[in-house]
């Protein structure tokens, strides 16, 4: 949001930043309201804000382990980083597709970092997982990754 505001010369000017100086710094609104002219309903005219983006690193995500037919896969360290919206956020990650008989395991599926599992690899099996992510506020992004997990035979 582009705010125009006065300063004491008459200058016009444009502020990125709106809040109450509270006597040390300076803290910042999320968002402005003015009041209807009915005195009860709250409008928001104003965001100070980006939207709500994630993204997922890295990404796509592959593990190969030497090992048999039917051993299981556990990935790196995958995580979902925000950007924009309001802190603090919450973390949900879902599987939504998969190759194998069973799906993957998430290790942390409410953390912004996880690994993933799949069990009974049989050479190489695929699946994809979503993170969604909650802002302070209630916004919600999902974002996906897509995820090979391979057996080398020895």
């Amino acid at each position: 949001m582009t705010l125009k505001v006065m300063d004491a010369a008459s200058v016009i000017r444009t502020a990125t930043r709106l809040g109450v100086w509270n006597g040390t710094a300076l803290v910042s609104f999320k968002r402005l309201k003015i009041m209807d002219a009915d005195g009860v309903t709250l409008r928001t005219i104003g965001s100070f804000t980006r939207p709500l983006a994630a993204t997922i690193s890295p990404s796509p995500v592959t593990k190969t382990t030497i090992g048999s037919s039917g051993d299981s896969v556990t990935t790196n360290l995958v995580t979902c980083t925000p950007t924009g919206g309001f802190g603090p956020y919450s973390y949900a990650w879902t599987v939504t597709a998969y190759s194998a008989a069973t799906p993957p395991t998430i290790a942390a599926p409410t953390n912004a970092s996880t690994t993933f599992t799949q069990s009974a690899v049989d050479i190489s099996e695929t699946a994809t997982l979503r993170c969604t992510v909650t802002d302070s506020e209630g916004t919600v992004f999902p974002v996906s990754v897509s995820a090979t997990f391979n057996i080398l035979q020895i």
